[in-house]
């Protein structure tokens, strides 16, 4: 009821300061990217912005998206001052006196702020969207031209939405090679070749040993955290890259892809996907690793599942944990997304443009997605190894990595121990992985943007 009572107050607020967002908004906006003297002075202060936008747009613009602002005030508030009031109640932000203590009064409102401001992050991007738009004369910042607060979201959801779940759908059937992918990394850690027992000789033998000793289900070990990575790395990846080649961000005057374009927007999504999903890659690494003793490689976690991993490492390492890691995933997303949709990208053009499969869709996105998963393969698995060791590692108390201090130490330590060939380890499964999930994720996302198109046209 906390959370409840808090929304509502401030969606009272809402009604009588969602003016002077707008006013913000747009002089926020007011000469993006410009220097000082480069571009015209529409909202010159407060005042003669307010009477700008009431002589151009009509007094009632004053009122611009009001309601997701509304929807923002009642889950942003409702969440954070929630919060705030249950971790009150629970004495979690007194001290023995019953007096706040300064320290735990900041933590509990900065969780709480934090948590509401993610629940509330679609509404937010809507109203922001929403308050920009005006008349041609006044107008600041991009203008994305919705009709309202319902058809915003069905456009943002089509570029993002739909992406998640076209990836989600290919992990269903790709994750046992991620397991078997993330064994046959972990197999031989920092020891040189013939000085350790080889569980897994290949594909087929991996999944043989592992269904044999874990279990067929072990196959889909850590199934719960890959699809959360799905969803969000790719939800946001791919979303990324459909939003710049629908503003012609990848393409030239003629429509045509320009190479280092689509090379920067892919990579830019993958980096921003990767980091946001970094906490449930961590939790994945971990439960694909585990194994029964015979078969064991790598260093064991023993989590009892996603949610019991989850708790461990933020009970031992705090919200820091949790993305540790993270940086090494930078250059692995980049690196990988990047190749990926360019490559994908530029076999459809060739395909679309000497009539290969004309009039066949399905069999265009079949054969670039199967390029783009020869690509990712090849470019992307010495930074997957490498992202997998830092993953699994064992910490200390602090945090600190005990195999590896930081990206660049374990770059050395492969290479002097194991060799070259080790930054290739599990490139068997990595492709037959990635093959299959480039084009059923690549695939799905051309379908299912189709049917988008075809139940809920603009």
């Amino acid at each position: 009821m906390d959370f409840v009572i808090a929304g509502a107050a401030a969606v009272g607020a809402g009604f009588f300061t969602n003016p002077l967002e707008v006013l913000k908004t747009r002089m926020q906006l007011q000469g993006e990217l410009h220097a000082k003297g480069e571009y015209t002075v529409h909202y010159k202060n407060t005042i003669h912005a307010t009477y700008m936008i009431a002589k151009h747009d009509g007094i009632l613009s004053l009122q611009k998206g009001l309601s997701p602002a509304l929807w923002v005030q009642f889950i942003l508030n409702g969440v954070r001052l929630g919060i705030y009031q249950t971790l009150e109640n629970q004495g979690y932000v007194l001290g023995k006196d019953g007096n706040t203590v300064f320290y735990k009064s900041v933590l509990a409102g900065g969780i709480g702020g934090v948590a509401g401001q993610i629940a509330c992050s679609p509404v937010f991007l809507v109203k922001t969207h929403l308050q920009t738009q005006s008349s041609e004369s006044i107008a600041v910042g991009y203008q994305h031209k919705h009709q309202g607060m319902w058809q915003a979201l069905k456009v943002i959801s089509k570029e993002q939405g739909v992406t998640g779940a076209a990836a989600v759908g290919a992990c269903f059937f790709t994750n046992p090679l991620e397991v078997l992918k993330t064994r046959m990394q972990l197999q031989g850690e920092l020891r040189s070749k013939g000085e350790h027992a080889v569980h897994y000789k290949n594909v087929v033998h991996a999944a043989y040993v592992v269904a044999k000793n874990d279990g067929a289900l072990a196959l889909q070990k850590g199934l719960v955290p890959a699809l959360w990575v799905q969803l969000i790395m790719n939800g946001m990846r791919l979303g990324t890259f459909q939003f710049g080649e629908n503003r012609g961000y990848v393409t030239d005057k003629s429509g045509n892809l320009v190479f280092y374009k689509s090379v920067l927007v892919g990579g830019t999504g993958g980096v921003i996907g990767q980091f946001f999903a970094s906490p449930f890659f961590l939790v994945k690494t971990h439960l694909q690793a585990q194994a029964a003793q015979a078969i064991a490689v790598g260093y064991q976690h023993n989590h009892e599942g996603t949610w019991n991993a989850f708790r461990k490492i933020f009970v031992k390492n705090g919200f820091k944990g949790l993305f540790r890691g993270a940086g090494a995933s930078v250059p692995r997303a980049f690196v990988g997304s990047t190749s990926q949709l360019t490559s994908f990208k530029y076999s459809k053009e060739f395909l679309n443009k000497y009539e290969y499969f004309q009039g066949r869709p399905l069999l265009t996105s079949f054969c670039g997605s199967m390029v783009g998963g020869i690509a990712i393969s090849v470019m992307m698995t010495p930074f997957d190894l490498i992202m997998t060791r830092l993953y699994n590692q064992p910490v200390d108390a602090n945090g600190k990595g005990l195999l590896y201090s930081n990206y660049v130490d374990c770059v050395i330590k492969i290479f002097k121990t194991e060799g070259f060939s080790a930054f290739y380890k599990g490139v068997g499964p990595m492709y037959l992985r990635l093959g299959p999930h480039t084009v059923l994720c690549l695939v799905f996302w051309d379908e299912l943007k189709m049917l988008y198109d075809k139940f809920w046209p603009q």
